[in-house]
């Protein structure tokens, strides 16, 4: 990752998995995901479907530009998530202000990049989007959530979309 978020060891990396799949699925963007492994490289962990980050030159440019603003903030989420979940579960602790001004510069260069966005709209989709992960992650609910999922994932390695809607389905209950 280009901000420098390296997994520190396996149960990281598992935890930074799991909080992206839960990232996903809090974003309704379930049909994104392909699969995920836990034996692949860094950044090649979760496999999409050809449904992300693709562009149809056949739609109108406003629609388009909003596809590319959706896409942008579902991976806002996922890296978010996978910080959450690293942070808040795994470790129990939080995210320094440190890390998280490294996120939001991260993310604004990108938002900027990709969609043309302004800093202050960067900052509001930043901002809603820390708060929503930090209120999923902080859940005790949730937490037993990953904790059980990040046993299902060691156990089994990788896991298909159908495995991953199934394993985290409880999320849906709370």
């Amino acid at each position: 990752m280009a901000i420098g978020l390296k997994y520190i060891d396996e149960d990281d990396k598992c935890y930074g998995i799991t909080g992206m799949a839960i990232g996903i699925m809090v974003c309704d963007a379930e049909n994104l995901i392909s699969s995920i492994s836990l034996d692949e490289e860094e950044g090649n962990a979760m496999k999409f479907t050809n449904e992300i980050f693709t562009a149809n030159p056949r739609i109108p440019a406003k629609l388009s530009w909003q596809h590319m603003v959706e896409q942008y903030q579902i991976a806002m989420g996922m890296l978010i998530a996978n910080l959450m979940c690293r942070n808040c579960v795994l470790r129990q602790g939080g995210i320094s202000n440190e890390m998280k001004n490294l996120v939001y510069k991260y993310l604004q260069d990108e938002g900027k990049r990709i969609c043309s966005l302004e800093e202050d709209e960067i900052k509001r989709l930043f901002d809603k989007n820390y708060a929503f992960m930090q209120r999923i992650f902080n859940h005790q609910g949730v937490q037993n959530i990953v904790h059980d999922f990040v046993r299902n994932l060691k156990s089994s390695r990788s896991m298909e979309r159908s495995q991953i809607i199934e394993n985290l389905r409880a999320l849906s209950m709370l």
